[in-house]
C-alpha cells in the first residue's frame, strides 16, 4: 500500500473509532469520510461496507489491548479483565447494529478477542488467581457483564463502580461457606486499580 493510501486508511479508522465510541455503530458511512476529511470514494475504496469498517476498528483496538496488557501483566495480573471490559463497554454501544448486518461473524470476532487475552489468562491461572478451567470465552462473557450499563451504578465514579462489580464477580453471589461474609477488596484488585489510576 502506498504511503498516502496507508495514511488515508489510518485517518478513516481513527474517524470511525471516534464516531462509533460517541454515537454507536449505526452511523452513516459518509459521516466517517467527513470526519476523516476524505471523500466518500476514498472511504468506499478502503471499506466497501460497514462490516469492513468495524473489522478495522476492532483490529486496531485489539492491537492496542495487546500493547497495554504486555506493559501491565506482571504488575497487575488481572488487568486484562479491566482492559477487556473497557473494550466491551465501547462495543456494547453498537453490537445491536452489527448483529443485523448479513456479514457479521460474531464467532470469528469472539475468537480473536479470546486469543488477545490468552497469555494473561494463562498467567493468572498459573498464579491461582483464576479457575484453571476458565476459558477465554468465559472471560469475554464476564467482561460483557461487567461492562453492561456500568454508569448506572455510580455515574460520579465509574472506577469505583467497576471495582465493585469486579469484586462481586470474583467473590460470587453465594455464601461459599457457612458464616462467610463479604471480604475487603483483594490485593490483586487493588493493584489493578492502581494501574488504572496511572492510565
Amino acid at each position: 500500500m502506498r504511503k498516502d493510501a496507508a495514511r488515508n486508511r489510518e485517518k478513516l479508522v481513527a474517524a470511525a473509532s471516534a464516531i462509533m465510541r460517541s454515537e454507536g455503530g449505526d452511523v452513516p458511512m459518509e459521516l466517517i469520510a467527513e470526519r476523516a476529511g476524505l471523500t466518500r470514494g476514498t472511504l468506499y475504496r478502503n471499506f466497501p461496507h460497514r462490516q469492513a469498517v468495524y473489522e478495522a476498528v476492532l483490529e486496531n483496538d485489539l492491537r492496542d489491548l495487546a500493547d497495554q496488557l504486555a506493559a501491565e501483566s506482571e504488575a497487575a495480573p488481572l488487568s486484562f479483565i479491566r482492559r477487556l471490559t473497557e473494550l466491551m463497554s465501547v462495543y456494547d454501544k453498537f453490537l445491536v447494529a452489527l448483529a443485523a448486518m448479513p456479514d457479521y461473524d460474531a464467532t470469528k470476532n469472539q475468537e480473536r478477542m479470546a486469543a488477545a487475552i490468552a497469555a494473561p489468562l494463562a498467567a493468572a491461572q498459573r498464579q491461582g488467581l483464576l479457575l484453571a478451567d476458565l476459558t477465554g470465552e468465559d472471560v469475554l462473557m464476564a467482561s460483557r457483564m461487567l461492562a453492561s450499563h456500568l454508569l448506572l451504578d455510580n455515574p460520579a465514579d465509574p472506577e469505583a463502580a467497576f471495582t465493585r462489580r469486579l469484586e462481586l464477580l470474583m467473590r460470587g453471589l453465594g455464601p461459599g461457606r457457612p458464616g462467610a461474609s463479604a471480604q475487603p477488596i483483594h490485593p490483586v484488585l487493588k493493584a489493578n486499580s492502581a494501574i488504572r489510576g496511572r492510565a
